[in-house]
């Protein structure tokens, strides 16, 4: 699970840290609430005790944006309820693989849906009321090799038509270096490279 802190472009022009205990007030102040995004690789949301989990931790943080991946449903809207949001973007599970979907609240953000794949929701991000609009990217890149050379290919010609902030988040099964990852096999360096 990643929990993410939305911080404004301007404050960064400005250069004030928004980890900082002054940059939070200032950015809790300017939005007007704390923006926690929260991606979780959740590898099953149809049980009970993982409801039980993920609202606990919705209550306890309140994100404006809740994505689970590998949610192995094809329908996510009595989930989005159960977890008191009132909006969803979904790429529907094959199967018992994949799942990605993506909650929010319209009265916190305004999210407009650019594409869906199985390995991946592309969106335009707005903070209610008056923020500019950033490009969200949520991935779960596929097991099979060949395929997720395709996500890469797909970002690629994605980035060049992106212009300003660009947030991407989710599970790439691919690293960049060696010291990213901790145990398991060794990285190819021929597979990371295409990456």
């Amino acid at each position: 699970m990643t929990i993410v802190a939305y911080c404004p472009q301007e404050m960064k022009r400005k250069g004030r840290d928004c980890r900082s205990k002054q940059g939070l007030q200032e950015q809790a102040t300017s939005l007007n609430l704390m923006m926690d995004f929260i991606i979780w690789n959740a590898r099953g949301v149809n049980n009970a005790s993982f409801r039980r989990q993920c609202g606990a931790i919705v209550n306890i943080h309140k994100p404006a944006l809740l994505v689970l991946q590998e949610t192995k449903m094809t329908k996510h809207q009595s989930l989005t309820e159960e977890l008191k949001f009132d909006s969803q973007i979904q790429s529907t599970a094959n199967g018992l693989s994949g799942g990605i979907v993506i909650m929010w609240n319209e009265d916190t953000l305004k999210l407009e849906n650019l594409s869906i794949t199985p390995q991946g929701i592309h969106v335009t991000i707005k903070v209610l009321p008056n923020s500019p609009s950033c490009f969200f990217s949520t991935i779960y890149a596929s097991p099979d090799f060949n395929t997720r050379t395709n996500l890469w290919k797909e970002l690629g010609n994605l980035s060049k038509t992106i212009t300003g902030e660009w947030l991407i988040g989710g599970d790439f099964i691919e690293v960049l270096h060696a010291n990213d990852k901790l145990g398991g096999n060794s990285i190819s360096y021929s597979k990371t490279s295409l990456f």
